[in-house]
């Protein structure tokens, strides 16, 4: 009996000393952790039409040793040469302002994933800046000079709706919002006179260094100017009405721009010979005079 109760309590133990180690190094199977996305960075964060921009997507893994693979989208746009699974890549932005959504999916060598979304603003690379104060400081009373059935008049650019024949226009506009990279100037010509077509017009831009309103500007009370022409235009020949042309130059580009660090007190134009005349649109026309800018 002794020898059995021996035998089976060796036994006994022996199972129990083999289950317990069972328990004490269970197996576990291991967990994946999906990739989690920080930020997507874009530079610009507010690019202009056609433009390219540089995406980022800064993400990480919780699973030591695991390689992520990217996977972008776009509503609008496309990326640069179709390239859409690196960590960095380039979208070109829209022709049309409005807003873009971009998408990022970030996934793990097992397959578990993670979306970010971004929304992009794409502003116009150009604007358009309204006249806000016009007037005209010099009031003729055309003097008729006939030359082979050809009427012309003095100086004369400007002609309102009320007959007044105006001159020397003093003209401010919007200021522009951020550094631009050129600006021009364009006017409309209307005629409704009997005049030269063919004969140009040549005149030159004043800077006008104080505060004025048209509201009491006239030529008794003009505001003070440079006296040394910032630009000089010529008013082209035109044939057929209304006909729009630009002033441009690196001089209009400098003066619209210092207008956002200075004040802003526009510029008035004048005429450098006599006989010719060319009707331009007023703020109150069909066609106000406006400046285009184009921005860095």
């Amino acid at each position: 009996m002794n020898l059995k109760r021996i035998l089976y309590l060796s036994i006994l133990s022996a199972f129990l000393t083999f289950s317990s180690c069972k328990k004490d190094s269970p197996t576990e199977p291991k967990i994946n952790h999906p990739p989690v996305i920080e930020r997507i960075i874009a530079n610009p964060e507010e690019p202009f039409t056609d433009d390219e921009v540089r995406l980022e997507c800064r993400a990480d893994d919780p699973d030591e040793g695991d390689t992520l693979d990217y996977d972008w989208r776009c509503d609008k746009g496309y990326f640069e040469n179709g390239i859409v699974n690196n960590r960095q890549v380039t979208w070109n932005s829209p022709t049309e302002v409005g807003n873009s959504y971009i998408t990022v999916r970030v996934e793990d060598k097992e397959r578990a994933s993670n979306s970010k979304g971004l929304e992009l603003k794409v502003i116009s690379r150009f604007d358009t800046l309204f006249v806000v104060e016009d007037t005209f400081t010099e009031k003729y009373f055309p003097e008729w000079i006939t030359q082979s059935d050809t009427i012309y008049y003095k100086h004369l650019i400007i002609y309102k709706d009320n007959n007044e024949w105006l001159a020397e226009p003093h003209l401010r506009y919007e200021t522009p919002e951020r550094s631009i990279k050129s600006a021009k100037i364009g006017f409309t010509i209307n005629n409704d006179r009997e005049i030269d077509d063919n004969i140009i017009l040549i005149c030159d831009i004043h800077r006008i260094n104080e505060s004025w309103s048209s509201n009491n500007l006239n030529w008794i009370n003009k505001p003070d100017f440079n006296v040394t022409p910032l630009h000089r235009f010529t008013i082209p020949a035109v044939q057929e009405y209304p006909s729009t042309f630009y002033i441009e130059g690196e001089n209009i580009t400098n003066l619209v721009d210092s207008w956002r660090s200075s004040e802003n007190y526009g510029f008035k134009i004048t005429t450098i010979q006599e006989g010719v005349i060319r009707n331009v649109y007023s703020k109150e026309g069909n066609y106000p005079p406006i400046i285009i800018v184009e921005y860095e």
